[in-house]
């Protein structure tokens, strides 16, 4: 986290070019630590959503569950808090997590198909 913020401490000062160099030194620690955007890239390629739809409104119920099962792996593969997650995942409530969190728990209990994405995903995301 140092890194990060002295990186932010500079940034008013980079150029386009280095910017986008920054944003990807953001989306990949060096330490391993698992970022909401590289499970939201990964969740999206899978199930074939853009991130603008995760972001949205919409109340699709393939965005839904997309977005469910983002805030559900963010939860269980990173260390990041309940209030930040749903600020990740287009400024939903920390109860809105949790109700994603609990709804992908409930949905891998009955549902075979969910459990084997949750654990093709969670493979995905762990290998990159």
């Amino acid at each position: 986290m140092e890194k990060i913020n002295k990186i932010l401490a500079e940034i008013d000062s980079l150029d386009l070019m280095d910017k986008r160099k920054l944003i990807s030194m953001l989306l990949s620690f060096p330490d391993g630590e698992i970022l909401y955007n590289k499970i939201q890239t990964v969740v999206c390629n899978y199930y074939g959503l853009t991130s603008h739809e995760i972001q949205s409104k919409t109340r699709r119920a393939d965005v839904v569950l997309a977005r469910f099962v983002i805030m559900y792996l963010t939860r269980k593969l990173t260390k990041q808090s309940v209030t930040l997650i749903g600020r990740l995942a287009g400024g939903r409530d920390h109860a809105t997590v949790l109700h994603a969190c609990k709804r992908i728990q409930n949905l891998m209990e009955i549902n075979q198909k969910i459990r084997k994405d949750i654990a093709n995903l969670t493979r995905l995301i762990e290998e990159n």
